[in-house]
């Protein structure tokens, strides 16, 4: 078999970037290990609620907590995946060229099974508590689930998202993706539903294989084979990759274009120009009213996914926190809790890719630049506050008033730090994970 040349190029970035800028390459991967090592003591008493409970609810317990984090492992990896294929720069740039498609999705695979691997550790090692507790055997069955889960994402990421291409082209498929579109293009519809699609496929797979766990953990020992079948999936979803992307790369690309175009078509020029949040800097006071302005469109406009994330989560988070028992306000404080931490550092993404010294040319002072994007981002945190805040208060009341407090104090202090570390590039990313990791555990240790 002939070297795959993608890959040889792969490996040379690679290693330029580690003997150029070792920390850099490095903290990517290593940031979701630790972060995952320093959450997995508070997270505890949320995740792990059968601890302590009667012991024939521990199988059952660790079963539906692997399902969780091997879904979330698995819809990181699609979202992942996503963006590598549909609208990657690596197809930007290679698309003008002659390429053998087949190789080239089997180094991309490969590329991101590696720099993905730290968030499959760091979701492992939220099950730590159970080697504090002995329980060994547990902790190895249980892993291979999360992980299972893990694969499935990338490799069902890659075949959903080149089916969907070919969908999108199929005259037999058009009336089905006119049924579900909605507003939407056909085409679009296709690349639209195939995350949801893979999936489906992978919690099919991750019942299957926790079913299992379920089972070798009440004494069942064939039933550990079941823990293989989300693995098993990943391969034969991964062995169908090249020969499908040979038929579907190319024509990704005119795809993409011509769902840009028929947006372009009905979009209001208008309405494309507004900005979220935008109507509230008339407010602000008006020396800071520019710099509020300029973090309010390169949020909206560069980072928008992180704005419209924040109230997903928020979403989570009230989902989590829509109990009547005392438990309420803890869960819906361990995910809006956990939504802030991370969100709170799109102040350091906001200038990513503006050129070095662009904020000096245009004579912006650095102290009202940090306030500015201070206060735009604590604005953007409440789409991960108000709605865990809202499902307390309706199901217990004034415990909310304790939560909403610990939150926008959270709130506060994060967009404070990431703002004011903002000024420092890429070099904020060393000191703000471990910064708003001391602010977070503060904060969910004085919940009472």
């Amino acid at each position: 078999m002939p070297p795959n040349p993608y890959a040889r190029v792969h490996r040379l970035q690679r290693r330029h970037r580690w003997r150029v800028q070792p920390w850099e390459a490095a903290w990517p991967w290593l940031a979701p290990i630790l972060l995952g090592g320093l959450a997995a003591p508070l997270a505890r008493p949320i995740l792990f609620w059968f601890e302590h409970r009667p012991p024939e609810l521990f199988a059952p317990g660790l079963a539906g907590l692997c399902l969780r984090l091997g879904l979330a492992l698995c819809g990181a990896g699609i979202l992942v995946v996503h963006e590598q294929v549909v609208r990657g720069q690596e197809r930007r740039i290679l698309d003008p060229h002659p390429v053998e498609p087949g190789a080239l999705v089997t180094a991309m695979g490969a590329r991101l099974l590696r720099s993905t691997s730290g968030l499959a550790l760091g979701g492992c090692l939220l099950l730590l508590p159970l080697a504090l507790q002995g329980r060994y055997r547990a902790l190895i069955l249980a892993s291979v689930v999360v992980l299972g889960g893990w694969l499935c994402g990338l490799a069902l990421g890659f075949l959903a998202q080149l089916g969907a291409v070919w969908a999108a082209r199929a005259p037999a498929a058009r009336g089905v993706l006119n049924l579900i579109r909605g507003s939407s293009p056909p085409m679009q519809a296709a690349l639209i539903w195939a995350p949801g699609l893979a999936i489906a496929a992978c919690g099919g797979a991750l019942i299957g294989a926790t079913r299992g766990l379920q089972a070798a953990l009440e004494g069942s020992t064939l039933a550990i084979l079941a823990l293989s079948v989300p693995a098993l999936l990943a391969a034969a979803a991964w062995s169908l990759t090249p020969a499908l992307a040979r038929r579907t790369w190319y024509q990704a690309t005119t795809v993409v274009a011509e769902v840009d175009a028929a947006w372009a078509q009905v979009d209001d020029p208008e309405l494309a120009r507004q900005v979220y949040l935008e109507w509230a800097a008339r407010w602000a006071p008006t020396a800071l009213r520019p710099h509020i302005l300029r973090a309010l469109r390169q949020g909206w406009r560069a980072r928008r996914t992180w704005i419209t994330g924040a109230w997903g989560l928020g979403i989570l988070a009230a989902v989590a926190g829509w109990t009547a028992s005392p438990d309420a306000g803890p869960r819906a404080l361990l995910v809006a809790g956990s939504a802030v931490t991370v969100l709170a550092a799109l102040a350091i993404r906001m200038e990513t890719g503006d050129p070095a010294g662009l904020g000096l040319a245009l004579g912006l002072r650095r102290d009202r630049l940090v306030a500015a994007r201070a206060l735009v981002v604590l604005a953007y945190l409440q789409g991960a506050i108000l709605p865990a805040v809202a499902a307390v208060w309706l199901r217990r009341g004034s415990e909310a008033f304790t939560l909403l407090g610990l939150l926008e104090g959270l709130a506060v202090a994060s967009a404070a730090l990431s703002s004011a570390l903002s000024l420092w590039g890429t070099r904020a990313w060393f000191a703000y994970p471990p910064l708003a990791l001391v602010f977070w555990i503060f904060i969910e240790r004085s919940l009472p």
